[in-house]
């Protein structure tokens, strides 16, 4: 699963993780000066098999 997220700058270190939230699977780990938040799932098309375009 795809996933967007803000990142913002700050002058304190900060870290963290996100999990997907379909599986559980760690999606991205972090530490610095940033931050991440405001995670989102992107709808994803489905594919469409047998089809000739």
């Amino acid at each position: 699963m795809n996933y967007t997220a803000t990142r913002e700058e700050s002058q304190a270190k900060h870290s963290g993780s996100f999990a997907c939230i379909v599986c559980d699977a760690e999606v991205h780990r972090w530490s610095g000066r940033h931050d991440f938040f405001d995670w989102t799932a992107q709808r994803m098309a489905s594919p469409v098999f047998g089809r000739k375009r």
